[in-house]
């Protein structure tokens, strides 16, 4: 299911990933006009019965715990949730993407979900939020010869 959601867009490559790193696909996005490789991560959660978000939040908290442990990842990472029942799905992200006030990229890993739905329109804030971090690395830190200032920050609640 993750992967049909993920080839609607033609600007991304999925590969599943068939070691045990944390992760089961490796998503690579193409987008024109943007430069350098740009990677994100999924992994996978499955299950029968239909969640609300609070439901979702509260079932992948195990699932959150044990990506701890395979990390610092040195890209985003996401977790999708599909539930059978009534063929939804959910994401949270896992190591998100962000922009500090202070203009540094960083790489927020969470210890708890926080669960949205996952729809079309949320590939798109996905791969935008990606797409942004990379972007504001790049231009803050290529075009000055400064090291990469990407960080990975320690796990924390949301």
């Amino acid at each position: 299911m993750a992967i049909v959601y993920l080839t609607r867009r033609s600007d991304l490559i999925v590969r599943e990933e068939t070691s045990d790193i944390g992760i089961d696909l490796l998503v690579s996005v193409h987008s024109d006009g943007k430069e350098g490789l740009r990677l994100f991560g999924v992994e996978l959660r499955s299950g029968w019965a239909a969640k609300t978000i609070e439901s979702a939040n509260a079932g992948l908290g195990p699932s959150m715990k044990k990506m701890l442990r395979y990390g610092p990842f040195p890209f985003p990472v996401a977790l999708f949730d599909f539930t059978m029942q009534d063929n939804k799905g959910w994401y949270t992200w896992v190591v998100e993407p962000v922009i500090d006030s202070d203009g540094t990229t960083n790489l927020r890993q969470h210890r708890e979900a926080h669960c949205h739905p996952l729809d079309k329109h949320a590939i798109d804030d996905i791969v935008e939020a990606v797409n942004r971090w990379y972007d504001h690395d790049n231009t803050t830190n290529s075009t000055a010869g400064k090291p990469r200032s990407s960080k990975q920050s320690k796990a924390v609640p949301k």
